[in-house]
């Protein structure tokens, strides 16, 4: 009896080396493998931070570029052209007037609602089309009643064979043996 006690508590040692064994290389496995999976996380992370900077990099020089790129337009533009505001006159000063009391009556116009723009359509003799229309067609007629027509005199238009008869020698007009300045 006392041998098969050792056998059996032998035995029952022996698996609990075993077990022991096994838990200590399965804990050393799972560390491995966290170690691993914080590695590739650390190279996934760099990665992701190395995209963001290239991303961040382009948009910068893109900004840069465009920001060129506009500083030189401007630069053309202030060649090309002198900026420089033309005098008023009775005519444009009319317009302004003009285009400036029409969007005054559309503001007016697009607060009211479909009966009372098709009251006032009916008030003015227009037949109302849709909203829109209504608004532009009444602002319309009450600029025309206002300002009057849109319509300027008929300019004078000179032709070049008469203009050169009213001013001074033409090239035309000039021997082939003077040369004119």
């Amino acid at each position: 009896m006392k041998l098969s006690k050792s056998v059996t508590a032998m035995h029952e040692y022996v698996e609990q080396q075993n077990l022991k064994k096994e838990e200590k290389e399965r804990r050393k496995r799972e560390k491995k493998e966290a170690a691993e999976w914080e590695e590739a996380e650390k190279v996934r992370q760099e990665e992701k931070e190395a995209r963001a900077t290239e991303k961040a990099r382009k948009c910068a020089e893109e900004q840069k570029k465009a920001a060129d790129a506009e500083r030189e337009r401007r630069a053309q533009m202030k060649k090309d052209v002198d900026i420089s505001m033309a005098p008023f006159t009775p005519f444009t000063r009319g317009a302004l007037e003009r285009l400036r009391y029409r969007n005054k009556m559309i503001d007016a116009l697009k607060a009211l609602d479909v009966v009372e723009l098709q009251k006032c359509c009916k008030a003015e003799g227009i037949p109302y089309n849709g909203k829109i229309e209504a608004v532009l067609d009444i602002a319309d007629v009450k600029v025309l009643i206002r300002f009057g027509t849109t319509t300027q005199g008929a300019d004078n238009v000179i032709c070049i064979e008469e203009s050169e008869d009213r001013g001074g020698k033409s090239d035309r007009d000039a021997r082939p043996d003077e040369v004119v300045a």
